[in-house]
């Protein structure tokens, strides 16, 4: 269980990472859309290859459709309220404000929590899969210093995004805990409908969120970035 525990702290200290980037070396806006490009690539392969592969093979469609579903809607909901306690647009093409960091910060928690109880379930017997471990970093670090970049040109304080950013890390530590014991003690246990939670929240984010952010910031090039980051993403799930 402990070491389930560091291996979710390890994709959690990536968002800390990404954080530190944002707020010390202050990358331009074309800098930022391009690296939010690279990690939206690299977060439809965990999509297709990591979190929905095995469970569409097992369950079939039909068996994760209903929580692919619930994971969208969790975002969409979950977006719609920031951006109503924002008083807020944040539809692209807007100046950057904080809804739309917190609408990544969203997807972050409802993606990440599920997808590190799923790491912790993997790790049992030594399961785990070294291309996912890699794609939830290579995404964290690109979703946190494009949310931390938003956040702090909105006003936000960087000891309060860097605490923000240390209780998700805590908190992916805690799942993939959680999902170590509760697979040690029902070894029937296969974490397909996290999985596919964790798969609908992300899409809907990439759609509502990151890739527009992407987009607006980095411009044509960044469907260039997505094409390299999901290329890299797969070969690594290939190699694994």
């Amino acid at each position: 269980m402990l070491e389930a525990a560091l291996w979710g702290s390890l994709t959690g200290s990536a968002l800390i990472l990404g954080g530190a980037v944002a707020v010390f070396l202050r990358p331009r806006p074309l800098v930022v859309g391009l690296v939010l490009a690279f990690g939206g690539g690299a977060l439809i392969s965990a999509v297709v290859y990591e979190l929905l592969g095995e469970a569409v093979v097992d369950e079939g469609v039909r068996g994760v459709a209903f929580y692919i579903f619930a994971g969208a809607l969790a975002f969409t909901v979950g977006d719609w309220l920031i951006e109503q306690l924002s008083g807020k647009d944040i539809a692209p093409g807007d100046e950057v404000v904080d809804g739309r960091g917190l609408a990544i910060v969203l997807g972050k928690v409802l993606d990440g929590a599920p997808e590190s109880f799923v790491l912790g379930i993997s790790l049992v017997g030594g399961a785990s899969s070294t291309a996912y471990i890699v794609a939830l970093i290579v995404s964290n670090v690109p979703m946190a210093i494009g949310a931390t970049t938003s956040l702090t040109a909105a006003g936000w304080q960087r000891s309060h995004v860097f605490l923000m950013w240390v209780g998700i890390a805590a908190l992916s530590a805690g799942c993939a805990a959680l999902g170590y014991a509760m697979f040690d003690a029902r070894p029937s246990l296969t974490g397909h409908r996290a999985e596919a939670f964790a798969a609908g929240a992300i899409l809907a984010m990439l759609t509502n969120t990151l890739m527009p952010e992407a987009y607006r910031q980095g411009g044509a090039r960044a469907g260039m970035f997505t094409a390299f980051g999901f290329v890299f993403a797969v070969s690594l799930s290939i190699a694994d």
